[in-house]
C-alpha cells in the first residue's frame, strides 16, 4: 500500500521520464535471492552474441516486410472494393508513407536507444525480459550482469520507435486519403491534412501506431491461453527457470502463422478469442 509520503514523491516526478517512476516502484520491493538468481539466469541466456544478432535481424525483417505487405494489402483492397462496391480503405501510397515515416523516425529511434542504454528500462512496462523484478542484483556487479538484457531492450526500443513513426505516417495517410475519396476533403488540401494528422494524431491513430509497433517487435499482449501459461509459470518458483520466455516465442509463432497457408484457420480462431490478434 502506498503511503502519503510515497504518493507525494510520485506526484513530484517528471511525467516525461517514466523510468523515474519505474525505479521508485521497484525500490519498494526488496529483491530476494530468487530474484537475483533469476536475473542472472535470464541475462546468461541472452549473453550469446548470436542471440542479440538474431533479435536485431528479426526486428529488421518484420520492419522491412511491413512495407511490401502494405502494397499487397492495397492491391487486394482494390479487388475487394470493386467486388463489394465499397469505398477503398487501403492505398498504394501507403508504401511511400511507411518509408518516409521510417526515415523520419530514425532520430527518435536513436534517442530511444540511448535512453534505454542509460536507464536499462523500456519506455513501456512490457519488454522481452519476462521478469517480475529488474535490477535485483545491486552494485557494479549487477550492472555488468544486466548488460545482455540492456542490449536487448535498447535494440527493441530503437525498432519500436522506428515502427511507430512508420505506422503513424501510414495510418495518417490512410485517413487523409479516405477523407478525400469520401468528398470530405479537397484533394489540394491532402498534404496539409496528412501533416496535421502526423503532428497531432487522434487517439485512434496513436493507438493504431502503438499496436503495430508492439506487434512488429513481438511484444503485443498475449491471448487468454498464453496469459494462463504465464500465470502458471509465475506461480511456480521453478517455472521461470524452466520456461524463461513465453510471450515472445508465442508472438513470433503467431506472426509466422499469419503468413503461412494456415492463416485462414488462424483468423477463424481469432474470431472466437482463442488467440491474440495482430494490428
Amino acid at each position: 500500500e502506498l503511503t502519503e509520503d510515497m504518493m507525494s514523491k510520485l506526484a513530484m516526478m517528471n511525467p516525461d521520464k517514466p523510468e523515474q517512476v519505474v525505479k521508485f516502484l521497484r525500490s519498494l520491493h526488496e529483491a530476494t535471492t530468487l530474484d537475483m538468481v533469476l536475473e542472472f539466469w535470464i541475462n546468461a541466456l541472452l549473453s550469446n552474441p548470436m542471440t542479440q544478432v538474431v533479435n536485431v535481424l528479426s526486428n529488421a525483417l518484420t520492419f522491412g516486410l511491413a512495407i511490401p505487405e502494405r502494397g499487397a494489402a492495397a492491391l487486394a483492397d482494390i479487388a475487394l472494393s470493386v467486388a463489394r462496391g465499397t469505398p477503398r480503405t487501403r492505398f498504394i501510397g501507403e508504401i511511400d508513407a511507411a518509408f518516409r515515416g521510417g526515415v523520419m523516425g530514425i532520430t527518435e529511434a536513436n534517442r530511444a536507444l540511448l535512453r534505454a542504454v542509460a536507464t536499462g528500462l523500456p519506455a513501456e512496462a512490457v519488454s522481452k525480459l519476462e521478469v517480475t523484478r529488474t535490477a535485483a542484483i545491486p552494485g557494479v556487479a549487477g550492472e555488468i550482469i544486466r548488460t545482455p538484457g540492456r542490449a536487448l531492450i535498447a535494440s527493441d526500443e530503437w525498432f519500436k520507435a522506428l515502427n511507430y513513426s512508420s505506422e503513424l505516417y501510414t495510418v495518417a495517410y490512410r485517413q487523409a486519403m479516405q477523407e478525400v475519396r469520401a468528398g470530405r476533403l479537397p484533394e489540394s488540401e491532402f498534404p496539409a491534412r496528412w501533416a496535421e494528422l502526423i503532428l497531432s494524431p487522434t487517439d485512434e491513430l496513436d493507438e493504431a501506431a502503438r499496436t503495430a509497433m508492439r506487434y512488429r517487435v513481438f511484444q503485443q499482449q498475449p491471448g487468454a491461453f498464453t496469459r494462463a501459461v504465464m500465470q502458471a509459470r509465475t506461480a511456480s518458483k521453478v517455472g521461470p527457470f524452466v520456461v524463461p520466455f513465453v510471450r515472445t516465442p508465442v508472438n513470433i509463432f503467431k506472426y509466422a502463422l499469419e503468413r503461412s497457408p494456415l492463416a485462414f484457420f488462424y483468423v477463424g480462431a481469432r474470431q472466437f478469442n482463442m488467440v491474440g490478434a495482430g494490428p
